[in-house]
């Protein structure tokens, strides 16, 4: 699976054993009430879903395994309007957004989107380790790509039912098709502020979402999510694969010096936190970049060397 936004320190990254999930309610378990219908405006989410919100117009729903399957929110549902038959990842509840299609009055790139604060905000500078799963409505027509959670020091909103215009720090690029499985999109990103936001959806117009017909009734696309994970990345013990790369001195001012291990050409490529590509040069045994130019802040360098090393960490530039 492709990540857009997927920012590793040089050598493995996972969560650390004692890490914590910054995310509450992070599995939608903690309810005010049972679901039966649709929901159709923030209060009807409000009065079902504790923490989690619905920030646009466009209006998520919440499914139980828990009530009766005549209920359109039934996880296993037989009502005509049900978007497919899922049972929830973990424990009895789970939500759902549409992230491509029409609605709200036929306006083009209807989106609905869900929103949740954090228990603590981020460090800027530190790396964090975002997870979510989801999964495909079984009777919608189109699947697509472009599914992301979006990092903000403050809660987006809109009271429009299309697309919020920013740039998620989670992207993925695959056209997701599982409708019986659990589908991670997962990635690690470096905190460039105080985030104490997290907002899920697909953050791209219909033209610029990529989509796959498959079998279904409803128009739209539609896809079910679970499991929402933030917690702090740590860097654990290099492999051969990764550790062929020195990069010093850093932080810098000036000059980085790149050394490989490696035989053959490498390509260094560096990145600033939004995913611009700032630089990127090819070199044997080692280079020596100016980096004086840079404004200071954070950035991400990426070393290949073919199909035989590859390797990404962060440069700070003073």
């Amino acid at each position: 699976m492709k990540h857009f936004t997927t920012f590793l320190i040089a050598g493995m990254v996972t969560l650390s054993a004692a890490a914590q999930n910054l995310v509450p309610n992070t599995s939608f378990e903690d309810h005010l009430d049972s679901p039966c219908s649709w929901m159709v405006n923030s209060d009807d989410f409000s009065s079902i879903m504790q923490n989690w919100v619905m920030p646009s117009g466009g209006s998520p729903d919440v499914f139980s395994a828990l009530v009766d399957e005549t209920c359109y929110a039934s996880c296993y549902s037989t009502h005509s309007d049900a978007k497919g038959n899922q049972a929830p990842r973990t424990g009895d509840y789970m939500v759902g957004i549409s992230t491509f299609g029409s609605g709200c009055g036929f306006l083009p790139d209807y989106r609905e989107y869900v929103q949740v604060q954090l228990s603590s905000t981020l460090n800027v500078g530190e790396l964090y380790y975002a997870e979510m799963y989801i999964s495909l409505g079984d009777y919608t027509i189109t699947a697509t790509n472009n599914m992301g959670m979006y990092f903000s020091t403050e809660p987006i909103s809109s009271s429009v039912c299309s697309q919020f215009n920013v740039v998620p720090q989670i992207l993925d690029s695959e056209v997701i098709t599982d409708e019986t499985g659990w589908v991670k999109i997962s990635g690690t990103f470096i905190a460039e502020s105080n985030f104490g936001y997290i907002t899920i959806g697909n953050f791209s117009d219909n033209s610029s979402t990529s989509t796959i017909t498959v079998e279904g009734n409803y128009n739209n696309s539609y896809y079910y999510i679970d499991d929402v994970t933030v917690s702090l990345a740590t860097n654990i013990s290099s492999s051969s694969a990764t550790d062929f790369v020195s990069f010093f001195p850093n932080p810098s001012s000036d000059r980085v010096t790149i050394n490989s291990t490696l035989g053959g050409l490498s390509e260094v490529t560096l990145y600033d936190l939004s995913s611009r590509k700032i630089l990127q040069y090819n070199f044997i045994n080692s280079v020596n970049l100016d980096i004086s130019n840079l404004e200071k802040g954070i950035y991400v360098y990426e070393v290949k060397n073919g199909s035989n090393g590859y390797s990404k960490g962060r440069l700070i530039k003073e």
